[in-house]
């Protein structure tokens, strides 16, 4: 009974928490705002033609009234419809190119894993992509972060649970847009716990037959929603269940996040060594299109003429996991972590701080280089951005 108490008393300071800071999903607005040269490069034309044309645009209704004043005023709608516009899109071909699935996986909890999920997301459905989050993780950080209030405001019958028990043929129900353009999301709960604990007990009473099903239901019903979209992200649980077994099959890539300290490091040498293992003995995949480390939580400063501990551990994993190691990490800062704390993003706020957008920027073009090169129609995209990216490093260095 007094957990029963305690309980719903936390739930009552949740909702007044979201009321306050959050927002729910129905409410909440991205603040981020653009200014015409920003604009400008998002949509391929240059800065003075798009002044000119746009009092054109917006009288024949091909762009939205701009309400705001200021050098940043434009906001991520604009973008699209700019977009639209121009035929600048950078969506994939259909028909040469495949939507890619990529997993944010990792053995433990607390290395950014939902930061980067939702920073990537927002960064590719800011450059135009078609995006959609399949939230998997039970803690449901990535469903609160876009307003949601996980057990408070997500039924059972909106996360994947109904096609996992063959209630429904596709997970089109469990899609739900968000504030973002271009970026869905199918959120989750507790409920995740149930999905790991049945899909246990039937893998245990099962046959040969039954597992391969039972792993493959994460796959089948993304494969029923994913011509949609350019990219599909999973946020994977911190562990090696059933859920994650299922993410392995599903997934086209992966996206490791790893800080560079001593044990975060043995814990990913050890998820690297238990994924082969699994992935040999239960056919998990057929080959990942690309398995990229992700360097995250980096506080790479120097202490006098030395360098600190985490440079040395960085300069560890580069030398190990070489050409699958990412060159940009994503730095620990407080910018990043003000807004995790009112469960936000850096990109959501209205004039993004320069110097944190820039790291985010530089780390998620990088991720997205590796998604273009998996598209033969983008092959030239994805030079031009890793020869930007090269640039930058030779400049700064």
């Amino acid at each position: 009974m007094q957990i029963a108490t305690v309980a719903e008393f936390a739930e009552t300071v949740l909702t007044r928490i979201r009321d306050a800071t959050i927002a729910p999903l129905s409410s909440k607005q991205l603040q981020r705002r653009f200014t015409r040269q920003e604009v400008a490069e998002l949509v391929g034309r240059s800065r003075n033609y798009l002044a000119k044309i746009e009092p054109e645009l917006i009288e024949s209704g091909v762009l939205s009234e701009i309400t705001e004043k200021g050098a940043a005023r434009f906001e991520v709608r604009h973008v699209r419809e700019l977009q639209d516009h121009f035929g600048t899109r950078p969506w994939r071909n259909s028909e040469l190119d495949e939507a890619l699935v990529l997993a944010v996986s990792s053995l433990k909890g607390g290395v950014a894993k939902t930061t980067l999920t939702t920073h990537v997301a927002q960064h590719l459905a800011c450059k135009g992509y078609r995006v959609l989050i399949v939230d998997m993780d039970n803690q449901a950080s990535a469903t609160a972060t876009f307003g949601i209030i996980p057990d408070l405001e997500v039924k059972e019958d909106d996360t994947v649970l109904p096609f996992f028990e063959g209630r429904e043929e596709s997970l089109n129900y469990a899609i739900q847009e968000t504030y973002w353009p271009g970026l869905d999301l199918i959120p989750t709960n507790l409920t995740a716990f149930n999905i790991e604990w049945s899909l246990a007990a039937e893998l245990m009473e099962g046959g040969t037959d039954t597992r391969d099903e039972l792993l493959s239901l994460l796959k089948d019903g993304i494969d029923t929603v994913k011509d949609r979209y350019d990219v599909v992200i999973i946020d994977c649980p911190p562990n090696l269940g059933t859920t994650s077994m299922n993410i392995f099959r599903a997934a086209d890539a992966l996206l490791i996040p790893t800080p560079a300290k001593l044990l975060d490091f043995s814990s990913t040498v050890q998820y690297l060594r238990m994924v082969d293992r699994y992935s040999d003995e239960l056919g998990l995949n057929e080959g990942y299109k690309f398995i990229k480390m992700a360097t995250t939580l980096y506080e790479g400063r120097h202490y006098g003429d030395q360098p600190n501990q985490q440079m040395k551990i960085r300069g560890i994993m580069q030398k190990i996991f070489g050409g699958m190691m990412l060159d940009a990490p994503f730095y620990k800062t407080s910018e990043i972590e003000n807004a995790a704390a009112s469960m936000t993003t850096v990109l959501e706020d209205r004039r993004p701080q320069k110097k944190a957008l820039d790291m985010i920027s530089r780390f998620c073009m990088e991720v997205e280089a590796e998604i273009l090169q998996t598209w033969p129609s983008k092959q030239k995209e994805a030079f031009e951005i890793k020869k930007s990216l090269k640039q930058y490093t030779d400049d700064t260095e």
